[in-house]
């Protein structure tokens, strides 16, 4: 309940901020629980929103509908993505298979989400399949880039058996991107058939700052390898 308190704080503090878009917190039933966890907007003003859900939520604020639905029994969290247009229109939402904790536009408007995920998921919500397994019993940390118009263009993921996540994520003047997060165990960074693998000093999380190409290909990673938990809450870049 704490955590709920917190995120729906976080939201009407975010909404306050956009006050040029008058954000309506109206949605959905009597049967139904969601929270905003991170909130951007572009350069034409429109409002990017992603959070969780549970029960049958309507996304919609305006007279139209727009359901997305996960079971209260058994308990089962649901992940959006919410675009609304300056004056508070619906524009699209995604039920997303993974946790977004972070997201932030690139300077062609396309959107970068980082977060984590579990299991077997598509990461391509659209016709395509992106299929990536995660390598953890519990959580791998996870980039997703998206186009203008929220389609799918990459994933960048990695973990190892303990859990892993992004906590923040920005774009350079290039479009590169830098993500930060924390990992534990031993972890390859790069994807490709080389190895850039760092190990941390003990079960304990650390964190690192990842460096990728704007179409999703690992340049550097730099971690801080230390004997206590450690935890990066902001990323910068120019």
């Amino acid at each position: 309940m704490l955590i709920k308190a917190l995120y729906s704080f976080l939201f009407y503090f975010f909404v306050s901020l956009h006050t040029v878009a008058q954000i309506s917190v109206a949605w959905g039933s009597a049967n139904n629980s969601h929270a905003a966890v991170a909130m951007t907007t572009d350069t034409a003003g429109n409002i990017y929103t992603t959070g969780e859900y549970i029960g049958t939520v309507d996304f919609d604020p305006g007279f139209g509908s727009q359901l997305l639905s996960k079971p209260l029994w058994p308990y089962s969290i649901g992940h959006y993505l919410l675009k609304l247009t300056p004056n508070n229109a619906f524009v699209q939402v995604l039920d997303l298979p993974y946790e977004v904790f972070t997201l932030n536009l690139d300077k062609e408007g396309n959107l970068l989400l980082g977060g984590r995920f579990d299991g077997t998921i598509d990461f391509d919500h659209g016709a395509g399949n992106h299929l990536v397994t995660s390598k953890s019993s519990e959580k791998d940390f996870c980039v997703v880039k998206l186009d203008k118009n929220l389609n799918f263009q990459w994933a960048y993921t990695g973990g190892d058996v303990y859990q892993s996540e992004i906590s923040s994520i920005k774009t350079d003047q290039n479009n590169n991107v830098f993500a930060a997060g924390c990992f534990s165990g031993t972890v390859d960074f790069d994807p490709s058939t080389n190895i850039v693998a760092h190990t941390t000093f003990d079960s304990y999380s650390t964190s690192f700052t990842v460096k990728l190409t704007p179409s999703g290909d690992f340049v550097w990673v730099r971690t801080l390898i230390d004997s206590g938990l450690s935890y990066p809450n902001r990323v910068g870049a120019r």
